[in-house]
Parts: C-alpha cells; sequence; structure tokens
C-alpha cells in the first residue's frame, strides 16, 4: 500500500531532499508520518516528505488509513548526511578562524 519510490530503505539520503511516495489505495483517507519520535504529521496527497536537517542514522514511519478503515504502516531507516554547501555560514566562520589561530600559533612558533 504504501510505496517509497525514489530511495530504498536503509540508503544514505541528503538532508533538504523530497522522499517521493506513492499509495495503492485510491481509497486512502489519511496518510501520517513522523521522524524518529517527533510529533505526527499529516502527509498531503503530493505524497512529499522533506528529509530532515539532522545527519546519521534516523527512522521513518509513515502510517496510511483508508475508507474501510484498513490501515497499513512501514518504517524507513536512513542515513541521513548534510552536505558542505548545507553547513550554515556561521559554522564555516568558526571552522575558519579556528584554521587561521592554528596556522598563527604555527608561524609565530617558528619566527620566535
Amino acid at each position: 500500500m504504501i510505496n517509497l519510490i525514489n530511495y530504498p530503505n536503509n540508503s544514505v539520503i541528503i538532508a533538504g531532499e523530497l522522499l517521493n511516495f506513492s499509495i495503492d489505495d485510491s481509497s486512502l483517507v489519511i496518510l501520517i508520518y513522523h521522524w524518529d519520535s517527533d510529533p505526527n504529521q499529516i502527509l498531503n496527497f503530493s505524497f512529499l516528505i522533506t528529509i530532515p536537517e539532522r545527519e546519521g542514522i534516523h527512522y521513518l514511519f509513515v502510517y496510511a488509513i483508508d475508507e474501510a478503515n484498513n490501515s497499513a504502516s512501514i518504517i524507513y531507516k536512513f542515513n541521513i548526511e548534510i552536505r558542505s554547501d548545507q553547513i550554515p555560514s556561521f559554522e564555516w566562520t568558526i571552522i575558519l578562524i579556528s584554521i587561521l589561530i592554528y596556522v598563527f600559533h604555527k608561524r609565530r612558533r617558528f619566527i620566535g
């Protein structure tokens, strides 16, 4: 009933991208999902879920209920990665300052 189209279970996925689902039930009433222990969210009928900006292993729980009150559920496991271009500029600033301090101290020891 619940099919993930663009990524297999247990795959590495990129934060911020979309997971695309299809549902094999024309009488679907509601589709609910949540990541890890986050609160439930209703999935609209575009069947797209944005991958959260949290690196590491995460679980996606998806539940479907149709008009006859039949239900289906599935749990997906993903390793979410954040690309370097997704790291906020504040973190890059800290990284660059740390490198500059390191280089400054190395040069100072070498010169004096």
